[in-house]
């Protein structure tokens, strides 16, 4: 049995009414909020976690800055990541996702309530306007997440290289870059059976604009990834 079945069996009850819930909130989206849309969200995923068999450790909450509008920059180890991150994260922020995300059924509407920006990596093009959504949401003050190494192509706490292009929303932006740390996150999904897993979520100290505007993206992606594998080692 996976884990995916086990958090299922052990939220039976729960389950029928989060389904009628979002998909209540799909059909009439316009009457929520983003915020109300996700917190429901938020609150079935602690759920999950809770009867899951997973500890989520969270460090460093202080380092968030105290007004909204800022890109978080997270490294990406497993299909745990985006409930780790809601996990974390009590204010909502926009994840950039893949447009293949669109093809699984139940992940396909929980993800419309999050309001994401998809992107066509195999685009050029799109991928630059992806990017500068983002750069737009979070330069109206919205929250936005972005997985700078793009890709799921690695080993357990192994980094891939930090592309400076997912840079570039910050920039455009001109708003503050949180760095965040995944570790221990592919061991809920990706490892086999249901042990006890402990994941562990780093917020770093923000860079403001200031801090960062006269380098390239290139030092500032180094920079960021970095940092991700101090913690990591």
């Amino acid at each position: 049995m996976n884990r995916y079945v086990y958090m299922g069996i052990r939220n039976w009850y729960r389950i029928p009414l989060w389904a009628i819930d979002i998909a209540r909130r799909n059909k009439w989206h316009e009457k929520f909020s983003f915020f109300s849309q996700y917190q429901m969200i938020r609150k079935m995923v602690l759920a999950i976690i809770r009867k899951g068999r997973v500890t989520v450790h969270v460090y460093g909450k202080e380092n968030l800055p105290a007004q909204s509008g800022y890109i978080l920059y997270s490294n990406h180890q497993g299909f745990f990541d985006g409930m780790a991150l809601l996990y974390a994260l009590e204010e909502p922020f926009h994840f950039l996702v893949m447009n293949e995300m669109e093809n699984f059924s139940f992940v396909r509407y929980v993800m419309r309530l999050l309001a994401p920006v998809y992107m066509d990596r195999s685009s050029m093009k799109d991928s630059f306007r992806a990017i500068q959504r983002c750069a737009e949401l979070a330069k109206n003050g919205e929250n936005v997440l972005i997985f700078p190494e793009g890709t799921l192509e690695k080993q357990e706490n192994e980094l891939l290289l930090y592309k400076p292009g997912a840079f570039k929303a910050a920039y455009m932006a001109k708003v503050p870059v949180v760095p965040v740390v995944l570790k221990n996150s592919f061991c809920p999904f990706e490892r086999k059976g249901f042990g006890m897993c402990e994941v562990e979520v780093h917020i770093q100290k923000p860079l403001n604009y200031e801090q960062y505007n006269k380098k390239k993206t290139t030092e500032l992606a180094e920079e960021v990834m970095k940092a991700a594998e101090a913690v990591l080692k």
